[in-house]
């Protein structure tokens, strides 16, 4: 049975007349558009119409017959030619436009004139003495330019010039076996659903990439080296779909604990912390949970002044520079950034993975940050630090939670960040943080106070360095301070003040000069009931 070719057509009358034979010039594209292959035979009211570059050879060539044993079976010259599974020969390229020699037909009829009148050719007859001569229409907008694997606008005769080459030749593209063609869909597919099962997901992308890279790299040398095409779109898509099988086979198994730790806290610690965390989930309960913690609140000084007087890109430039520095000082502690608040960070040490020295890495971090931000910034941020219970874990509703902090030690550490501008200090941490790093860092104790909401009272230290490193109060400077306080504190304001005013004129140390006008404004009206501890009412 003859597969009718709907876009064949005879030429008009006296073309047909006067032809010595006929061949179907139309070459339909693929479903894409662009021309890959041509059928060479077609079929029209039930008689067998070849293809106008195969009639061009078998009459070039003398041959009188060409068989035609099924659609995908055809022979000239007793040499079978190469068809794919849709009976279609595959035309091989030789280049982009102009691979063959090409005339216009006015310098054509121009030069048949010239040689009439026994002048010199404008082109001449060699140029077409025994050759092949196609006439045909090139010109972009006459509509017979065609797309090809190699080029966008391909003229319509070359496709045909190419397919005479091809068979003149014996030029073919020859397309991969099937049964081969199976061999390697399914070895794409074993090998990365098994890259996937036996190694980790990052390798087997990589192996999935290595197959559509050898894919490619493989049909490339078949067709250049072979004249073999092999497709490369089956073996990538049943990689693919292997590939993606088995990536959800590992999601919803071994890997899915993993991805909800790593997802839960990269966001909040370093890239260290994670793996180690994802190495041993069951270090860690999610939800919440009571630890022992040391939490850590900064904020701005001034920042509505500065964000008043500066233009809005430079100041979300500033901010975002100094959130990274002091971000990535605290990751790099060991600390667990729990949020940003307008201007304000707040984070803990002590969660989720345990460690011992949790309060002195939270005031060295402080201290970091503050040494930082002395070398240019153009912010000022005050530091509160205080340890103790907290309850720690994914906090919130089914919608929306964060790994966060809350309670009491929260609310304390935020209070000591303010009272940073009431005592002239920049760092402050509580006594049980000075308490629980006192092997690690120097401190000077400034005080006790009552906060807001609060009635018991709680001692004050500012950190000044690492133990062994040098800071602006030497060894008798701070004695001289502590026994001002000492004196302060069982109600010897003047006496108090004189040693604050001392250390005040030798340092400039703004603590002291704070502590003056406390002592002064004391002597004056002695507070009721003192008891050596400073009453703050205010947040």
């Amino acid at each position: 049975m003859l597969k009718s070719n709907s876009i064949s057509s005879l030429p008009i009358p006296g073309v047909a007349e006067s032809a010595s034979g006929f061949g179907n010039a139309q070459v339909p594209p693929d479903e894409d558009g662009i021309y890959r292959r041509i059928s060479l035979i077609d079929a029209m009211d039930s008689h067998a119409i070849p293809a106008i570059s195969l009639k061009v050879v078998s009459d070039v060539r003398g041959v009188g017959n060409i068989e035609w044993l099924q659609r995908k079976n055809i022979k000239m010259d007793g040499r079978n030619l190469p068809l794919d599974s849709d009976g279609m020969m595959m035309i091989n390229y030789y280049g982009g436009t102009d691979t063959f020699p090409n005339y216009p037909l006015a310098g054509i009829i121009s030069s048949a004139f010239q040689v009439a009148n026994g002048d010199d050719p404008q082109i001449s007859p060699e140029v077409v003495k025994d050759k092949i001569v196609i006439f045909g229409l090139a010109a972009p907008g006459l509509y017979d330019m065609k797309p090809s694997p190699i080029s966008r606008v391909y003229p319509g005769p070359e496709v045909h010039a190419t397919v005479i080459e091809n068979l003149m030749r014996g030029d073919f593209m020859r397309p991969f076996r099937a049964h081969a063609d199976f061999v390697v869909v399914f070895l794409s597919a074993a090998i990365a659903s098994l890259g996937l099962t036996w190694i980790a997901t990052s390798w087997g992308i990589a192996i999935f990439i290595a197959i559509v890279l050898c894919s490619i790299a493989g049909s490339s040398f078949l067709l250049f080296a072979n004249g073999i095409w092999m497709p490369v779109v089956t073996p990538f898509l049943a990689a693919s779909f292997s590939s993606f099988a088995m990536i959800l086979k590992n999601y919803l198994t071994e890997g899915r604990r993993r991805r909800e730790i790593k997802s839960a806290f990269k966001q909040y610690l370093s890239p260290e912390v994670v793996s180690e965390i994802s190495k041993d989930p069951e270090s860690l309960r999610l939800g919440g949970e009571e630890k022992i913690v040391t939490l850590f609140f900064s904020d701005i000084a001034d920042f509505t002044t500065i964000s008043e007087s500066t233009e809005p890109p430079a100041l979300v430039a500033q901010l975002n520079e100094y959130f990274s520095s002091t971000t990535r000082i605290i990751q790099e502690s060991g600390g667990t950034l729990d949020k940003y608040i307008g201007d304000a960070i707040m984070a803990f040490w002590g969660a989720p993975l345990p460690m011992d020295d949790h309060a002195a890495k939270a005031a060295i971090a402080a201290l970091r940050i503050q040494s930082l931000l002395d070398k240019g910034s153009p912010f000022t941020t005050r530091i509160g630090i205080h340890t103790g219970p907290a309850v720690v874990g994914n906090i919130g509703s089914d919608i929306r939670f964060n790994y966060t902090a809350i309670g009491d030690t929260v609310n304390l550490a935020s209070r000591l960040e303010g009272l940073n501008k009431k005592l002239g200090t920049r760092i402050m941490m509580s006594e049980s943080s000075f308490e629980a790093s006192k092997d690690f860092l120097e401190a000077r104790r400034i005080g006790a106070v009552r906060v807001k909401g609060r009635s018991k009272p709680v001692g004050i230290y500012e950190p000044l360095g690492a133990i062994g490193e040098s800071h602006s109060l030497s060894g008798d400077l701070l004695s001289i301070f502590s026994d001002a306080l000492l004196l302060f504190e069982v109600g010897r304001f003047s006496e108090a003040a004189a040693l604050f005013n001392k250390v005040a004129g030798i340092t400039g140390d703004q603590c002291s000069k704070i502590y003056v006008g406390i002592c002064n404004q004391y002597d004056l009206n002695p507070p009721e009931g003192f008891d050596g501890v400073i009453n703050f009412t205010t947040k």
